[in-house]
């Protein structure tokens, strides 16, 4: 039951370290590639964000069943 929810959290700390990564980015600078890259691992990131909704709603049905 919780594997998935278990490498989704290993997903949700990479989200973090790269949402501090893209307040870098807010700064005009030589780093705009990277940008562009961290702003494709973004989406990823909103996508991980909604599986990990359903992962709390899955953990609680766990619990409760």
């Amino acid at each position: 039951c919780n594997v998935m929810c278990l490498l989704l959290s290993l997903c949700n700390v990479m989200c973090l370290v790269l949402s501090l990564y893209n307040a870098m980015c807010l700064v005009p600078s030589l780093y705009n590639i990277m940008c562009l890259i961290l702003s494709l691992c973004n989406v990823m990131c909103l996508v991980l964000s909604l599986y990990n909704v359903l992962c709390l709603v899955y953990n609680v049905m766990c619990l409760v069943f």
